[in-house]
């Protein structure tokens, strides 16, 4: 009778648990910033949002009158991840504007939206890019979110070849964080390397490699370019510095 006892209390809680795990997963973020949960959410094309109540019946929030909506993740990304995987671009990209129309209000206009960009810079499909960026933009985007639409929205100028465009974007970047400090001079670099300037392109890619220190992704980007140059040029330093990236990154 006992081990029923504690089975059943254990039980108990593991029910409770689930069902605040399971309520977690639909909110409304008041303008207090006090949390509304529920057991399913939607929203139209406008922004206004029915939030379905454990108890039965719906709770409507016109747009404005909230902070921001949350849902879990959609299966639309997961089936769009597929996709990609299986290089089914054309059947990913369809499924993600269905996916970004539906959820843009509840949480995922950022991921959705920069998945998006990626696959259509796969594609080489740039104009298209950055349309996506600027409607992302539009949307409740966190401050991951917000630097990486706009760390795309400079590459995708740079490869529309609007250079004064993206120059006065990177001037706006005023932040000292190695990573943006390391995209700048990436950035940088392939504007000069563009314009014809392999040597000045080099430079920057170079204070990339010698000035910052804790942006992995970035440093090897840069050791790739510097070398890729050097090559065209017929520098041998190219040797030096592929010998230096294997140190560094072990490949």
């Amino acid at each position: 009778m006992r081990f029923i006892s504690i089975f059943s209390f254990y039980f108990m809680i593991l029910t409770i648990c689930n069902s605040q795990n399971a309520k977690s997963d639909f909110y409304i973020v008041g303008k207090n910033n006090k949390k509304i949960y529920g057991i399913g959410i939607s929203s139209d094309k406008s922004g206004n949002i029915s939030l379905k109540l454990p108890h039965g019946g719906n709770q409507k929030f016109k747009k404005g009158s909230y902070k921001s909506a949350h849902c879990p993740k959609p299966n639309e990304l997961t089936k769009a991840g597929r996709l990609i995987k299986e290089k089914k671009f054309d059947k990913a990209q369809i499924l993600l504007e269905e996916a970004f129309r539906s959820y843009c209000f509840l949480g995922w206009a950022g991921r959705i939206g920069l998945l998006q960009c990626k696959l259509l810079k796969r594609q080489k499909k740039f104009s298209e890019a950055n349309k996506i960026i600027l409607e992302s933009f539009k949307y409740q985007l966190s401050e991951k979110y917000a630097k990486a639409f706009t760390f795309e929205k400079i590459d995708v100028l740079i490869e529309l070849k609007k250079f004064e465009e993206a120059e006065q974007e990177l001037i706006k970047l005023g932040s000292l964080e190695p990573d943006v400090v390391a995209f700048k001079y990436n950035s940088l670099g392939k504007l000069s390397a563009l314009r014809g300037n392999k040597k000045e392109a080099i430079l920057h890619y170079l204070k990339t490699i010698l000035l910052v220190k804790n942006s992995e992704n970035r440093r090897k980007n840069a050791y790739l370019n510097v070398i890729k140059l050097m090559q065209e040029m017929n520098d041998n330093r190219h040797i030096e510095f592929s010998k230096k990236m294997k140190d560094e990154f072990q490949d």
